[in-house]
């Protein structure tokens, strides 16, 4: 295994629960207006139609049936690292910059969504790959033979995550 790989995973393994738990610190649900959770849960819904469309265009010139474009598209439902990573990017940046009060509230909405984000398609997605792979998806075992992952590698696969408590697929 590639010793880079390998000390990336190691590494995530320590910063990913402190990534999710340093957002969640920030959030006070106490202070959540219900009309930033109902236009998040909008675009949100807006959003995952045209991501689920052009998951499907993306692979549409792969050689794969329609099943398993459409579990592609499932697949690629899960929102986590990057909105954890960047949801606080706008709060910090008003904070920084003295923005005032209007963007500190804005920057706060931002983060609120991302987490909100976080919180409805991790579960979500989990859940749609561990239903729909066994009925979307063949055991192929001319691809077996030819693409057997090292041990190393299946190690680093099967880790579990903080994200939802399931294990990497």
């Amino acid at each position: 295994m590639n010793p880079v790989r390998k000390t990336f995973a190691q590494l995530w393994l320590l910063f990913e629960p402190i990534l999710f738990g340093l957002i969640g610190v920030e959030i006070d649900i106490t202070v959540i207006e219900i009309q930033t959770i109902g236009l998040g849960i909008a675009v949100l819904t807006i959003g995952l139609v045209f991501r689920i469309a052009a998951s499907i265009l993306a692979v549409s010139w792969a050689g794969l049936t329609w099943k398993e474009k459409f579990f592609v598209a499932l697949a690629w439902l899960p929102k986590a690292t990057v909105q954890a990573a960047l949801g606080s990017i706008a709060l910090d940046t008003a904070r920084d910059r003295d923005a005032g009060e209007t963007a500190e509230e804005l920057g706060l909405k931002v983060l609120t969504i991302a987490v909100l984000v976080i919180i409805i398609t991790a579960p979500i997605g989990a859940i749609a790959i561990s239903l729909s792979a066994p009925r979307l998806l063949t055991d192929d075992a001319t691809y077996k033979e030819n693409n057997v992952p090292d041990k190393e590698d299946v190690d680093l696969l099967v880790q579990p995550t903080v994200d939802i408590g399931i294990t990497n697929l």
